[in-house]
């Protein structure tokens, strides 16, 4: 799972594994100009450490979820914060304004 993306509606317990496993979760309003796009990093963990580690192989890209939402909205973008938060679970290392 390097980069997926999903849409705010979708962040419920289905989804629930996928936002689980990512290491970062980055809020995006796809609406915005792209050279200057809008986007809030939620969550950022370390990768898991393997038990084995091979220094000949290739390091994995983080796995990271982007989360499609309207940044003008305020009240939606509380909601989807404390909906990650529900979902990730006390273990979860909040860089933004969660």
């Amino acid at each position: 799972m390097p980069t997926q993306r999903i849409k705010a509606t979708d962040v419920t317990e289905h989804f629930r594994d996928r936002i689980r496993a990512a290491e970062e979760i980055w809020l995006i309003d796809p609406q915005l100009d792209s050279r200057h796009p809008w986007m809030e990093l939620i969550v950022s963990v370390p990768p898991p450490i393997p038990d084995v580690v091979d220094p000949s192989s290739p390091q994995s890209d983080p796995s990271i979820l982007e989360i499609e939402v309207d940044s003008r909205n305020q009240e939606a973008l509380v909601q989807v914060r404390e909906q990650i938060r529900k979902l990730c679970g006390p273990g979860m290392d909040s860089t933004g304004p969660v």
